[in-house]
């Protein structure tokens, strides 16, 4: 068209927004890679979390509850639970401090959220419940020897001896190994909860947190319904064998009369 006269304002323009929708595209695709590879490292994070304070945990705590069902074997097996969790949460808390140095965005931080403060709690509650655990002292028992130097022994001329054993080292180790081990399934609890609402919001995927709340109650619900189970069956039991022993003790003393009369 001999009439059209170029617009040089107008071509500049175009040439500026496409080469900023070229620049803008390269530069969100350029950083997608990164945060794939931080997703799939906070997924393992979140699964070793997982599997130490909704599973480990639990089936710790159910050892101990239920010692009776396993007299010999239940050490075994809490202490190999408790140094698992320690492990899982030592590598777990490690790969949240090494993400975030090397994967995290710019405006990301350690401790900035409750969660991240928690998890390191976490972390050194777990460490000294597991430590302790190798520091049961012995089980105590009430002797009139006062040369026993056995560990637990206990002289009868001594305060111990005289003292409750409710506050004897052992049962006030026992105590604090108890409620720290409360303190750990509840803080894991709301952790796992925490971080599956965090990872939902960071990565537009679906809550899942209500869901274990859901499953750590019904948890819960059945550690502590077997336990109050096992112990009316233990008092039921203690009722009818103290009742055969009167039964008995009756028919003896009937015998006794009888052979009297």
């Amino acid at each position: 068209d001999p009439d059209y006269v170029p617009n040089l304002e107008e071509d500049v323009t175009e040439r500026s927004i496409a080469r900023s929708i070229d620049t803008s595209s390269s530069s969100s695709s350029s950083s997608s890679p990164p945060n794939n590879s931080k997703k799939s490292t906070w997924i393992t994070h979140g699964t070793l979390g997982t599997l130490s304070f909704g599973l480990l945990i639990p089936i710790a705590i159910s050892s101990a509850l239920f010692r009776d069902l396993l007299p010999t074997y239940w050490i075994y097996i809490h202490v190999f639970l408790n140094v698992t969790t320690f492990t899982f949460t030592l590598f777990a808390v490690g790969m949240a401090f090494a993400t975030m140095n090397s994967l995290g965005d710019a405006n990301e931080g350690h401790l900035k959220e409750l969660h991240h403060i928690l998890g390191l709690g976490l972390l050194l509650v777990v460490t000294f419940q597991t430590a302790n655990g190798f520091l049961r002292p012995p089980r105590e028992f009430v002797t009139d020897d006062e040369e026993d130097s056995s560990p637990g022994a206990m002289h009868s001329s001594s305060e111990w001896g005289e003292r409750s054993k409710l506050l004897s080292p052992r049962a006030l180790w026992q105590w604090m190994h108890r409620i720290t081990g409360i303190v750990i399934l509840a803080l894991g609890t709301w952790q796992i909860q925490s971080g599956l609402a965090i990872f939902a919001r960071k990565f537009g995927s679906a809550d899942w947190g209500s869901v274990y709340l859901g499953y750590m109650g019904w948890v819960v619900f059945v550690m502590g319904g077997g336990k109050l189970w096992m112990k009316y069956r233990e008092k039921k039991r203690e009722g009818k064998d103290e009742w055969n022993a009167e039964d008995e003790l009756f028919d003896t003393d009937g015998l006794r009369g009888l052979e009297d009369d």
